[in-house]
């Protein structure tokens, strides 16, 4: 009984080890993204990569910058469903989501072999 406890509060802590507050305090308008690399196996990995895209919210609008190349942007709801969806180019600075978008939402910037992720309120 103690082991099947010890192994589901690893894998609670391990579920939670990646994620971040939702915006910093010095700027509260910034999100703080985790990268993950996902190899060939499909796990994730916590790895540096520069430069990191930076995101930024004010309202409904985000704000990009450091976007080297083309990622979709997820929102996922609390209960794990997918939201909204969109295209982010190199070229993209900002993003209107729509109103009726209100809460906490896990941001994804994904690409082929890796993803970033934040937290946002709006």
């Amino acid at each position: 009984m103690r082991a099947k406890i010890f192994i589901i509060l690893l894998l609670c802590l391990l579920a939670t080890s990646g994620y971040t507050k939702v915006n910093s305090e010095e700027n509260p308008l910034e999100v703080s993204l985790v990268l993950y690399m996902v190899n060939k196996h499909n796990q994730s990995v916590n790895t540096p990569k520069s430069p990191d895209p930076s995101v930024s919210i004010q309202s409904h609008s985000l704000f990009f910058s450091n976007v080297d190349e083309e990622v979709t942007l997820m929102l996922y709801d609390n209960n794990g469903e997918l939201v909204f969806t969109t295209v982010i180019y190199p070229t993209t600075t900002q993003v209107d989501l729509p109103a009726n978008l209100l809460g906490d939402y896990e941001l994804r910037l994904v690409a082929d072999d890796h993803y970033y992720v934040g937290y946002i309120v709006i």
